[in-house]
């Protein structure tokens, strides 16, 4: 999620991307998977400077796979985009998600895109847009003359298909 700002005239950093993962994997040694989706970075409410929250890692347990949310927006600027985490055979290509962007002015950041979607806009007169589905980064928080919220980020999600 994007970082939060109280502070007229400032804008907030935004929330980063998340990773994403591809392959193809014998599955046959195993019964069942454990799967995990990653829940979007949290929001900021307006008026308050806090930190956008992390995105939470997508992960399939039993194939030790792994697509890594994007850090939440913070006070040091730029935040890190998610990386992924996949077993050398089978993988056909990972990509790291878009680090998210620093505040220019009164307005906050762009959110990081993920390979698949883009990350939350941010606006002066509105809230920033959250993350688009699935693994953009929220916007950064804007403070005109009024405080704005800042967006929540895009939960992750897993795609299965057999090949038979």
């Amino acid at each position: 999620g994007g970082k939060g700002t109280d502070t007229a005239g400032t804008g907030a950093s935004s929330g980063a991307g998340g990773a994403y993962v591809e392959g193809l994997y014998d599955v046959s040694s195993i019964t069942g998977a454990n799967i995990v989706i990653g829940a979007g970075g949290a929001a900021v409410v307006a008026g308050n400077s806090g930190n956008g929250g992390d995105g939470g890692d997508t992960t399939i347990v039993d194939l030790g796979i792994s697509a890594g949310g994007g850090k939440g927006g913070n006070s040091t600027g730029n935040s890190a985009g998610g990386t992924p985490g996949a077993p050398s055979v089978g993988t056909i290509f990972s990509v790291v998600g878009q680090g998210g962007q620093g505040a220019v002015g009164a307005l906050g950041g762009v959110g990081g895109a993920s390979h698949s979607s883009y990350g939350g806009l941010p606006h002066v007169s509105t809230s920033g847009d959250d993350g688009f589905f699935p693994g953009g980064g929220g916007a950064g928080a804007s403070y005109d003359s009024v405080a704005r919220a800042s967006g929540k980020g895009a939960n992750g999600y897993v795609i299965i298909e057999e090949l038979a």
